[in-house]
């Protein structure tokens, strides 16, 4: 299913509703495509068509997402975490996260877009006062990601055979319109709750996390092939929480494109790491 052409399923997931078209605000209407808020493709001038809409506004440093209703909150979530996922699963309570990567065989991945909707809670209850702010999209010259040669010389010197142990998670989200955080963490329900109350974000969007023996390696190398891919990679102070969000790559190839590629690219590097093939 293309990123760009999935829609909110209008039925019931057990106690949540999942929005259909008739349930967005005016400006979100059926006429309009359901994943306004994502880039969709290196030729979408996505700010220009949301500022258009009245979906977003300008603000200081760079651009703030109008959520105009709860309805509209919820219909978003629900609709990115349940009907672009790979699986029915929903969990019940915390204790259903994935906990400790210890705990698991490495090489599980896990589709954190049902554990992500279960954190809709504490977003639906204070969504007004969470600025939802991006910068705008730096041109050609102002990108700061290093040359292909620069990474490819960096990617074939990197030390595997020495690579000290390390079992975690490669873990990805996104944030609308094009920004993706790739990290690692020791266990996984820890990390996507602090990130929730440290930087809350009611439109991020929990990909993946894969369970890997050698993390700190995994990570670099897996940072410097998106890196290749990406449109930049950015290192800039966060207009939500104000802290330097490291890790963050620009994609505007899709959502749906780009997390398929991270999945690859983890289970690819992995694969470098004798112990884990």
């Amino acid at each position: 299913m293309r990123a760009d052409t999935h829609g909110f399923r209008g039925v019931h997931e057990g106690h949540r509703l999942v929005l259909g078209p008739d349930g967005l605000p005016a400006q979100w209407d059926s006429s309009t495509p359901n994943d306004i808020l994502l880039v969709r493709g290196p030729d979408d001038n996505v700010t220009e068509r949301l500022l258009n809409l009245g979906v977003v506004t300008p603000c200081f440093g760079g651009f703030q997402i109008q959520i105009p209703d709860i309805q509209t909150l919820i219909g978003y979530r629900e609709g990115m975490a349940l009907g672009t996922s790979s699986t029915n699963y929903l969990p019940h309570s915390l204790e259903d996260f994935p906990g400790p990567a210890k705990d698991y065989p490495i090489g599980t991945h896990f589709d954190l877009r049902p554990y992500w909707a279960y954190t809709m809670a504490r977003d639906l209850e204070s969504w007004r006062r969470i600025p939802v702010c991006y910068r705008p999209l730096p041109r050609r010259h102002e990108l700061v990601k290093h040359s292909d040669l620069i990474l490819d010389c960096k990617l074939s010197k990197y030390p595997v055979i020495s690579s000290k142990r390390y079992i975690c998670y490669i873990y990805w989200y996104f944030e609308p319109p094009w920004t993706m955080k790739i990290g690692r963490t020791v266990n996984m329900k820890k990390r996507m709750w602090a990130w929730h109350l440290l930087c809350p974000n009611p439109l991020r969007v929990w990909l993946g996390a894969f369970v890997t023996a050698f993390g700190y390696g995994a990570e670099t190398l897996t940072h410097w092939h998106i890196e290749k891919a990406a449109y930049d990679r950015p290192l800039k102070e966060c207009l939500a929480c104000r802290k330097m969000h490291r890790e963050v790559f620009i994609d505007l190839q899709g959502l749906e494109l780009m997390d398929k590629m991270i999945l690859h690219t983890v289970r690819k590097v992995a694969q470098a790491f004798p112990s884990e093939l």
